[in-house]
């Protein structure tokens, strides 16, 4: 855990109202340990993961903020992650109609990956 956290003065107000939520409640569920809206790169991590050199960012995409008219992710979803992977952040992302259509999948892939499996990099 970083040491300089305060889990209680998190940015609440940053948290979506449905799918952040869910995926907190999910990730509860099956002992994962996570700080959300965790101050990093001059940013919010929708969720963050910490385990021996792990650094795990989670981000919850909704399409009015997150999705470009050609359909990808926005220009500044990339610069932040590229932020981060420079800094050592292993970053995943999911849509919130992955979320829906299969949440225990998804998080059985962060699951994997905190438990030292592979992530992809959103980055291309």
């Amino acid at each position: 855990m970083p040491q300089e956290y305060d889990p209680t003065a998190f940015r609440s107000d940053l948290i979506g109202p449905v799918w952040e939520p869910a995926l907190a409640s999910a990730f509860k569920a099956v002992g994962l340990p996570y700080f959300q809206q965790f101050p990093a790169q001059g940013r919010f991590l929708d969720f963050a993961l910490f385990r021996d050199n792990l650094k795990l960012n989670v981000e919850v995409d909704g399409e009015a903020y997150h999705r470009s008219a050609t359909g990808g992710n926005v220009e500044e979803d990339m610069r932040r992650d590229q932020s981060l992977v420079a800094a050592g952040w292993k970053i995943m992302r999911f849509w919130v109609y992955q979320l829906r259509e299969d949440m225990d999948g998804c998080v059985n892939r962060v699951k994997s990956a905190y438990c030292g499996g592979s992530v992809e990099s959103p980055i291309s």
